[in-house]
């Protein structure tokens, strides 16, 4: 892997990603190595945004005249009244992980998605006419059930919710229902546990399981059997908790390391208007 610095001028388009907390990143090291593979004087750095910040972070984006950005957690939602436009598939879902110009218009759009649905396509995951339990109702839920219920209508969507995320659980389903022909229920996840085995994908859309606290899992395992298929968002660690006892367990593991792959690729093409190059992509995540 190429780990030599990013030179930066006066000519350096920067591009970042707004989060909190965003120390855990791995985009700014995918994304460097794909602007030094294509020779474009872009750098890539993380912006780290409480949420009582988040408005005047993105008038400092726009006064600073940043190229692009990612956006992640907490921020894929809240970020919405402050952009300019959405693409329609944003405007369907209420939720973004990019930002890019269209002329002089600040615009959200989500490739999360696509990253979702490749990630699970390379790995040999068949969509057709399985159950998903995806467990979240936050911004990261929100585009991977959106993503399945505009690609697959035919696979039934389970949304797990922590009782206090009840009201936004009920509110993700509506839309789905309402924007979507997918079949959506809910399920309290102190209840999952003896349910778990009755999906052949489940799917973690939560930060359970980042570093640093990744000796948790949003779930108990126990009920998970051999044939099932589990993919954790959660990139760092790369094999988390979860992922590490569904695959003692007998379950098809997904990383998440691949959904940030397949969706950065997406949201650089954005910025540059160049293919991404991804072998240079994943050499830096280290998957070649």
């Amino acid at each position: 892997m190429n780990s030599s610095p990013v030179e930066i001028s006066g000519a350096t388009k920067i591009v970042g990603i707004f989060g909190w907390p965003v120390a855990h990143s791995f985009s700014p090291r995918m994304h460097n190595a794909a602007f030094r593979a294509l020779g474009l004087d872009y750098a890539y750095v993380p912006l780290p945004v409480p949420p009582e910040k988040l408005e005047e972070a993105v008038r400092g984006f726009r006064a600073m005249g940043f190229r692009g950005a990612n956006v992640t957690i907490p921020h894929k939602e809240k970020v919405l009244p402050f952009l300019d436009g959405l693409s329609p598939l944003s405007e369907k879902m209420g939720t973004v992980n990019t930002l890019y110009w269209e002329g002089d218009r600040l615009m959200g759009t989500t490739t999360d998605p696509w990253g979702a649905l490749a990630n699970l396509k390379q790995a040999g995951f068949d969509a057709q006419n399985q159950d998903i339990a995806l467990i979240g109702c936050g911004g990261a839920a929100r585009a991977i059930s959106f993503g399945f219920a505009c690609e697959h209508p035919e696979m039934p969507i389970t949304v797990v919710f922590r009782r206090e995320d009840a009201d936004q659980a009920q509110r993700l389903q509506r839309e789905l229902l309402d924007k979507t022909e997918a079949a959506v229920s809910l399920f309290p996840l102190e209840d999952f546990e003896r349910r778990a085995g009755n999906f052949e994908l489940v799917v973690n859309a939560t930060p359970v399981g980042m570093s640093p606290f990744d000796d948790a899992t949003p779930f108990p395992t126990t009920m998970l059997h051999a044939g099932q298929c589990v993919l954790d968002i959660v990139y760092n660690p790369r094999r988390t908790r979860l992922l590490n006892e569904a695959q003692r367990r007998g379950c098809k593991t997904v990383e998440g390391i691949g959904m940030l792959l397949n969706q950065g690729a997406k949201s650089f093409e954005l910025w540059t208007g160049r293919e991404a190059p991804i072998d240079a992509m994943k050499r830096a995540l280290g998957l070649d």
